[in-house]
């Protein structure tokens, strides 16, 4: 699909909400009772649907604005029934002929043979807080503003702007937590739903498309928006590391969920004709149509500014891993910062690029000439990527990331690695060997097996050029004998305390697999290490 076709359906997302909620307000107020005979719960003259599609009155309460006339007087004589002023009051500042008084005073004269039922009934719905009403609508006002916060943090996220506010691995953090919210307003939504004694929904109209009789088609816009994010929540799940080009297109779902979900919102919520409502649903609009128009063109943008690397060197050094230098086809390479990252793409068959993958710089920002990475191979592309052969071409794009050693500001830095986490370490330490950095730099770098360590010899040699830098070697599955550079044992928080000595001021630098992450983070947290000097390198 080109990038103009593209544009165009997001295009057609951006504004099919306000012209279908314009578009909706135009209809003539007329009741719809389908099949259904026309039924008045109150007794005030107005029938049920009426008070709800039209005159937004209560239809078990006679008189909603509890100034004494029924409703149905009030729609009669011209006054809002919704306006505690007095139908009398009103009469004295409008033009109304005396064949409406007489008309109303007659039908007051009808209904007044059922007052006291009416009072009496009246003050039962009073006492009676249709919870269930509330709970709905709060939930749904709710759901719908962290959907719209979910759309523009996670362009933010694909567009790098959040890191200009937020740590990379807080943004992400919160965007998870913003999913799982969303989830759990829903849920409630739908429940709170079921409750309801005067729609009176089932779980089947609420979770099957077009079951229900009361407005299906705008109650399926809000089924289908569910749906979609139900999609995204089991990709999340299941697909996002196993099958990531599933996961990356099911997340685009996340577009249609917010745009139905404004739908839903504008055709029927019962706060819909509300100022704030309305201000809320051109604000969010507004800014979501525009954030979406600024991801295309970033991405349009960044597809163009790839640059034209050849692989100059390649090999192992691990049996499951490669490294491989990469160096510019003219001129010297971009300017990075030490512990940043790129995203690859190789040719495909059709001759466009694939699917861009990111990886973390492994050497230091003062070689000019050339970049190296470090990767595992896991995977259909990482396996062609062990393939390339010396001369090949591939597409670079970046750097990106926020996950950097910045050494006029951290002056203790733990840096702690397990399995190929160890390259963007590689290239801060290179960074500190090559500018002779003061920082006291400590690395822990866990592996299965003394096999599995990668750029063992490298790292020696770095920590003999900067003796501020120190480094433990760990293995959990292998045995060493005494006088071996590698100790048995595991990062866990025994080691941890007993090995670093300045917990309270170093700053901490974690990357691996993400359990590994996630149990050294927590770890630290218990010790009392401030979030903010954790530092989490999630991009993978």
């Amino acid at each position: 699909m080109s990038n103009i076709l593209k544009f165009f359906l997001i295009a057609i997302f951006i504004f099919l909400p306000f012209g279908a909620g314009f578009a909706d307000a135009q209809l003539n107020a007329v009741v719809d009772y389908g099949n259904t005979a026309p039924k008045d719960s109150d007794f005030d003259g107005l029938t049920d649907k009426g008070e709800t599609d039209i005159f937004k009155t209560n239809p078990n309460n006679p008189d909603s604005d509890g100034d004494g006339y029924l409703d149905g007087a009030e729609v009669l004589l011209g006054s809002d029934p919704n306006d505690p002023r007095s139908p009398r009051e009103f009469i004295s500042s409008q033009e109304v002929q005396p064949a409406q008084i007489d008309q109303a005073n007659d039908f007051l004269q009808e209904k007044q043979v059922e007052k006291d039922q009416l009072v009496e009934a009246a003050k039962a719905v009073q006492k009676e807080i249709p919870w269930a009403w509330y709970v709905s609508r709060a939930t749904a006002i709710i759901s719908y503003l962290v959907s719209f916060l979910m759309v523009i943090l996670g362009i933010g996220i694909y567009t790098k702007l959040a890191y200009k506010i937020l740590k990379s691995e807080n943004a992400i953090e919160i965007h998870k937590y913003l999913g799982i919210s969303l989830w759990v307003f829903i849920v409630i939504h739908i429940i709170s739903l079921l409750f309801d004694k005067y729609l009176k929904f089932s779980l089947l109209d609420l979770l099957v498309p077009f079951v229900s009789n009361f407005k299906p088609l705008y109650l399926s816009i809000g089924i289908f928006a569910f749906y979609a994010f139900l999609a995204i929540i089991i990709s999340s799940l299941f697909f996002r590391f196993r099958h990531r080009n599933i996961w990356k297109k099911l997340h685009y779902l996340t577009y249609f969920m917010f745009w139905s979900a404004m739908l839903h919102g504008i055709l029927l919520g019962s706060d819909t004709k509300a100022d704030f409502m309305q201000n809320i649903y051109w604000a969010t609009g507004i800014i979501a149509g525009t954030a979406v128009l600024f991801r295309v063109f970033y991405e349009i943008n960044l597809n163009k500014n790839g640059h034209r690397y050849i692989v100059k060197s390649i090999y192992k050094p691990a049996h499951d891993v490669v490294s491989i230098e990469l160096g510019p086809v003219s001129g010297e390479i971009f300017n990075f910062d030490p512990g940043q990252y790129v995203k690859i793409a190789l040719a495909g068959k059709n001759g466009r690029l694939t699917e861009k993958h990111p990886f973390s710089i492994a050497s230091s920002p003062y070689k000019k000439d050339s970049f190296r990475l470090g990767i595992k191979m896991k995977g259909k592309f990482t396996r062609r990527v062990a393939e390339l052969k010396e001369g090949d071409e591939v597409a670079v794009f970046g750097p990106f990331g926020d996950f950097v050693f910045e050494d006029r500001k951290m002056q203790d830095v733990v840096l702690l690695a397990g399995g190929i986490g160890i390259t963007p370490f590689m290239n801060m330490l290179s960074y500190a060997a090559d500018v002779n950095a003061k920082n006291n730099m400590t690395l822990f770098y866990s592996n299965k097996t003394s096999q599995d360590t990668v750029f063992f010899n490298e790292l020696r040699a770095l920590a003999e050029r900067n003796k501020n830098i120190k480094q433990y070697f760990m293995v959990t599955r292998e045995s060493v004998g005494e006088g071996s550079p590698f100790t048995k044992a595991r990062l866990d928080k025994n080691t941890l305390r007993m090995l670093i000595p300045n917990l309270d001021n170093s700053t901490f630098f974690i990357c691996g697999p993400g359990q590994f992450i996630d149990d050294i983070a927590n770890t630290l947290l218990k010790f009392g290490v401030p979030n903010k000097k954790i530092r989490r390198e999630l991009f993978f």
